[in-house]
C-alpha cells in the first residue's frame, strides 16, 4: 500500500499543542491508517533564517515541518493565502 503525502500551510503535530484545524481532523485518520509525511509550517516565525525542516515521528507518520522568516509570514500566509485565496 502507498503512503499518503501531505502538503499544508500549517502541520498539526500530535501532542505539539498547536492544531492546524478542520484539515487536520479530515487529514489525520488516512495519515494514521496508511502511514504517510505531513509537509509544512510549524507555526514559528523568526526574523532570520529558519534553518532546516525538522522530521517528527507520531504514530507512523512523519511530520516535516519548517519555520519562517516573519516577512515571508506577513506577505504569503497573512498576504496572499489568507487575503487572496
Amino acid at each position: 500500500m502507498a503512503r499518503l503525502v501531505v502538503v499544508s500551510n500549517r502541520v498539526g503535530i500530535p501532542g505539539d499543542g498547536a492544531r492546524a484545524g478542520g484539515l487536520e481532523v479530515a487529514i489525520r485518520p488516512a495519515l494514521s491508517r496508511r502511514g504517510g509525511v505531513w509537509f509544512g509550517w510549524n507555526g514559528r516565525t523568526r526574523d532570520a533564517d529558519p534553518g532546516p525542516p525538522r522530521t517528527t515521528v507520531h504514530d507512523g507518520v512523519s511530520y516535516v515541518t519548517i519555520g519562517l522568516r516573519r516577512d515571508d509570514y506577513e506577505e504569503f500566509y497573512n498576504g496572499f493565502a489568507n487575503r487572496v485565496l
